[in-house]
């Protein structure tokens, strides 16, 4: 993930985060991701057939980022980006899926092996998909993963939840479901068919559809939210919410154009304002002006040549 073009920041972020949150009040994090979608299909990006309450609540008080764009537009190379923090052609694992994985460079780790070597408990649901190796990551990943398995109720905890809803492969439909009732939630009519598409009643359905989809990321948005505040836990998380890289239709996933790139990404409010958080350095207002210099004077302390 990038932000104006600069280094994977996201990814520096939480890196600068283990190092400055070493108290007993640590904050958690979970990171929501919903697979194949850019920008494009939500409203909190000026798409109004794709409202999302849930997302655009986790958004209200916290923060939107405008110009985040994925490294890559497919799902391991973009993933394995954005858990390593390292450009995939500088550590040669650029390949969607390749036959032999690469090794990160001496001393190197994926980010969460950073959390959890700061005591964060570190779980992953599910899908993994990195082109290299990997190491010991997490404490669990799974379909059961959660951070409700964590040693002790203080234990702060790191969380990634990978949503398929949205997937292309949701998108697969015969023909016939284009004529059954109730197919739909969005209306084909409404939909405003990109310049670079056919106008056709196949790619408004097509479009319609994955609004559709949207909303049920959104619903699984609202599920996590949802087990965090039945566990008392939502008001010391940082929630971020965001796309792996663009899709699903023509000229998005698999191509290196903004279609394929520019993802959503958003951080909620929780924390921001906590005296906990504030006291470690971790506040909105780090967040809003001087993010960018401080993570890359982290950067420029902790990291190895290899890294760059």
């Amino acid at each position: 993930m990038i932000m104006n073009r600069n280094a994977p920041l996201l990814t520096l972020a939480i890196l600068l985060f283990a190092s400055i949150v070493q108290s007993a009040d640590r904050p958690n994090i979970v990171w929501i991701l919903s697979e194949d979608n850019s920008i494009h299909y939500l409203n909190l990006y000026g798409y109004p057939l794709g409202k999302t309450p849930a997302i655009e609540s986790l958004a209200a008080e916290g923060i939107v980022f405008n110009h985040a764009f994925s490294c890559a537009p497919v799902c391991s190379v973009a993933r394995t980006t954005l858990m390593s923090g390292m450009y995939a052609p500088r550590i040669g694992f650029q390949y969607h899926r390749q036959l032999q994985l690469a090794n990160l460079p001496d001393g190197a780790d994926l980010f969460p092996a950073y959390l959890r070597k700061a005591g964060y408990y570190t779980t992953n649901n599910s899908k993994e998909d990195y082109n290299v190796v990997e190491g010991k990551v997490w404490d669990k990943s799974s379909r059961k993963a959660s951070w409700r398995k964590r040693p002790t109720p203080e234990t702060p905890f790191f969380h990634m939840q990978t949503t398929a809803v949205s997937h292309e492969g949701r998108l697969h439909f015969k023909a016939a479901e284009m004529k059954r009732d109730g197919a739909l939630q969005t209306d084909p009519k409404a939909v405003e068919v990109a310049p670079y598409h056919p106008d056709t009643p196949t790619f408004r359905f097509t479009y319609a559809r994955y609004f559709d989809r949207m909303k049920a990321a959104d619903a699984e948005v609202q599920k996590i939210v949802g087990q965090l505040k039945q566990d008392g836990l939502l008001e010391n998380t940082i929630i971020f919410y965001f796309g792996d890289h663009g899709g699903v239709l023509p000229r998005s996933k698999g191509y290196v154009y903004e279609s394929g790139l520019h993802v959503p990404l958003a951080r909620s409010a929780c924390c921001a304002s906590s005296p906990k958080v504030a006291q470690a350095g971790w506040s909105r207002r780090w967040y809003s002006s001087g993010w960018i210099r401080q993570l890359y004077r982290f950067r420029s302390n902790c990291v190895e040549s290899g890294w760059r």
